[in-house]
């Protein structure tokens, strides 16, 4: 089931399926046309997986710079895809995450995001009711304005009352979003949140520290540790698959695709491991 911006109307789902059908046909149509480079959210992070499994054949150690640059941003597309699922709405920044999200199931009884901070770079999604308040009656004043304008067909939304920015959501942000059970990760029956041990979301900062100095370089000497960078990529991986083969949240990705994805996992993993 859809959840819905209510600043930012979601298609409902007979439209999401028909813009999917539309994507997939131009996506098509674009293969076999050799000048167009092409990319959607679900192809984009295949591609960064199949471009870390060529660079294996290199013999350089600097292919591991590239391999961890190609690794973290197939692990952000695929939870970008994860999020998205048809409406890219879903992924975009309305208020720089500064502010709440509140989320609501009926309408009338709502809760409200909250911020844990994990460490100084991520954090997690907790999700407090909302008590009667001016806030709670906002809420349902506008829930019933976007209902009305929507012949009633809003069912479950996920709310930004305040927005200003449309840009792309960060990679904490997705990243916090694929790890909560409670809303962002319960839009389908059976869906499934990441879950993180400490030890696995600290190999995840660090290799997402390294791939910042790596792609906003400055001028200095930096030194790492290559058998560090290999084990700390092995959580990436696990997190891929998860997404991929075991949240249940990937509905439109296609069979292709999927068994490429799992290739260039288990191709990766055994020269990471080797």
């Amino acid at each position: 089931m859809n959840k819905i911006i209510i600043d930012n109307i979601d298609l409902n789902t007979e439209e999401s399926d028909e813009a999917i059908e539309m994507l997939q046909k131009a996506s098509l149509e674009l293969q076999e046309n050799d000048e167009e480079l092409w990319f959607h959210e679900w192809n984009n992070a295949v591609d960064s997986l199949n471009t870390a499994t060529f660079l294996l054949k290199k013999e350089s150690h600097k292919k591991w710079k590239w391999i961890t640059i190609c690794i973290h941003h197939a692990f952000y597309s695929i939870c970008i895809a994860v999020q998205t699922n048809g409406n890219f709405r879903n992924v975009l920044n309305y208020n720089n995450n500064n502010k709440p999200y509140f989320s609501s199931t009926n309408g009338i009884d709502w809760i409200k995001s909250e911020k844990i901070d994990l460490s100084e770079y991520f954090y997690k999604i907790k999700w407090n009711e909302i008590i009667y308040s001016v806030e709670l009656e906002k809420l349902r004043i506008k829930f019933n304005e976007v209902s009305a304008e929507n012949d009633n067909e809003v069912s479950t939304e996920t709310v930004n009352v305040d927005f200003n920015d449309k840009n792309l959501i960060g990679f904490q942000t997705v990243l916090a979003r694929v790890m909560d059970p409670k809303v962002f990760m319960n839009r389908y029956e059976g869906q499934k949140a990441l879950e993180l041990t400490n030890d696995e979301m600290q190999n995840i900062i660090r290799i997402h520290l390294i791939r910042n100095e790596y792609v906003h370089f400055k001028p200095q000497l930096n030194v790492y540790n290559i058998n560090q960078i290999k084990h700390d990529l092995q959580t990436y991986l696990k997190c891929i698959y998860f997404l991929v083969f075991e949240s249940h949240s990937l509905i439109h990705l296609n069979h292709e695709e999927k068994i490429l994805l799992k290739d260039n996992i288990e191709i990766l993993e055994k020269a990471i491991n080797a």
